[in-house]
């Protein structure tokens, strides 16, 4: 009896040293990386969610947003964005938002619509490589039309990317398991196409990590020295 109370008191213990690692890693959330306003201007809120002290800032000086609110915050909060009236062409920014003392930061794409003019598409992907097990998956995008008259096309055609769904303002698919030793990519491409014809593009290249590669009695999952893409062109 006294063993198992000691195995119960060391099994807490442990999960509590878990929880508190957990709690303890750098966290930095958005509610949303792709942020519109109409021709009107006005104000859009962000919600972050960050383990620690966070700024924020554009890539790029620009006289149309401005930050009303949320430069800089501990922990939870908001940023604020305040637009001016569009009288012309569409206008974007990156905003950067940072987690003080660390490399982590999320990029927001900041969208403003037309007046008048050609069909706007615009996608905003969050990462380059996506892991050998696959899974569900989103890129952020932006578009003057609306989601059911956009169209998405993959290049060559793949089985191993499925599910893709255009919402309001995020495209989501997934990716099936790369059981190959090889890393695999597929160009995808957002567009819309009017009565005439003409499709407004825009390109993304989705690259999956290859399997875990055993060298030596080692593992090194996706581990890039090894294999040729599919191509057939030696990758280090």
């Amino acid at each position: 009896m006294k063993i198992f109370r000691i195995l119960a008191v060391a099994s807490v213990a442990l999960l509590l040293s878990c929880n508190k690692q957990t709690q303890d890693l750098p966290r930095l959330r958005l509610n949303t990386t792709v942020v519109t306003a109409d021709i009107s201007g006005g104000d859009k809120t962000l919600s972050v969610s960050a383990s620690g002290a966070w700024t924020a800032e554009f890539e790029e000086e620009v006289d149309w947003v401005s930050l009303s609110s949320g430069r800089q915050g501990e922990g939870n909060g908001e940023i604020v964005l305040h637009f001016e009236p569009n009288s012309g062409d569409f206008r974007f920014v990156y905003l950067k938002v940072s987690l003080s003392g660390t490399d982590l930061y999320k990029m927001v794409s900041v969208n403003q619509e037309a007046v008048s003019g050609s069909p706007i598409v615009r996608l905003t992907p969050v990462q380059d490589y996506f892991p050998a097990a696959g899974g569900a998956f989103e890129l952020g995008y932006f578009s003057n039309k609306a989601p059911q008259d956009l169209r998405v096309e993959l290049e060559p055609e793949v089985d191993w990317v499925t599910d893709i769904y255009i919402g309001t303002d995020r495209l989501s698919f997934k990716l099936s398991e790369n059981v190959a030793e090889v890393r695999r990519s597929v160009v995808l491409t957002l567009y819309h196409q009017d009565a005439s014809g003409v499709r407004f593009i825009d390109k993304c290249t989705l690259t999956q990590k290859p399997k875990a590669v055993i060298v030596e009695g080692s593992t090194s999952a996706g581990h890039e020295s090894y294999g040729t893409d599919s191509d057939g062109v030696a990758w280090i």
